[in-house]
């Protein structure tokens, strides 16, 4: 993929309407294929309902994480810490998929990108709470 847009970039006179377009579809594509099985549905309506329910599966497992980080051995300020560092995340998160989903906007897709988004982060800031855990039990 990078060797494409490499060569892609080697094309100064392909217009930035097209450039633009090509870039926003590769992201648009990668965002959607990440977010597993939801292409297969036939409509918007449908890939709504699947990343929705995809969603509440991934925030569910991350809360479940970070509970049990929160009622583990944590000393204050590392508690403190957990704290603030899990707001400011949720603050990221929601700020870099409404990003996402602003490329698309008044679209039926920018919901779908924005929803993506959400799914993919939620699901890798549980890996990260994870590795904390086994950081803490090593």
């Amino acid at each position: 993929m990078v060797l494409w847009m490499a060569k892609l970039m080697c094309f100064p006179r392909l217009p930035v309407k097209i450039f633009n377009t090509l870039f926003l579809l590769l992201v648009f594509t990668v965002s959607v294929y990440a977010a597993d099985n939801c292409q297969e549905n036939d409509d918007t309506y449908g890939m709504r309902d699947c990343l929705n329910s995809q969603f509440k599966t991934a925030d569910q497992e991350l809360n479940a994480i970070y509970q049990k980080l929160l009622k583990s051995d944590l000393e204050v300020p590392q508690r403190k810490a957990l704290i603030k560092a899990e707001l400011d995340w949720i603050k990221f998160r929601d700020s870099q998929c409404a990003l996402e989903g602003s490329f698309f906007e008044g679209g039926t897709i920018e919901p779908i990108e924005q929803e993506s988004c959400t799914v993919n982060l939620t699901k890798e800031r549980t890996k990260q709470l994870k590795a904390l855990i086994k950081r803490m039990n090593d």
